[in-house]
């Protein structure tokens, strides 16, 4: 999925931004990116990967985790 700058100029508006052409052309980039890197992720083979209640437990078994 990528967006263009319609699309990044639609989504200021509903935001209320103000953005101008130099901005929109900037968050389109960023955008784009973040949704690169969520379609690389979502490539990756995660069968048989049991999830994790925090990240730490991956290396460390009796972590206490506080409130």
């Amino acid at each position: 999925m990528s967006l263009d700058l319609s699309d990044v100029k639609r989504l200021a508006r509903l935001a209320q931004l103000d953005l101008n052409e130099e901005q929109a052309g900037k968050t389109l980039d960023k955008l784009n990116g973040i949704f690169a890197l969520v379609e690389q992720m979502r490539a990756v083979d995660t069968s048989g990967v049991e999830p994790l209640n925090h990240p730490i437990a991956a290396i460390q078994d009796n972590i206490a985790l506080r409130l």
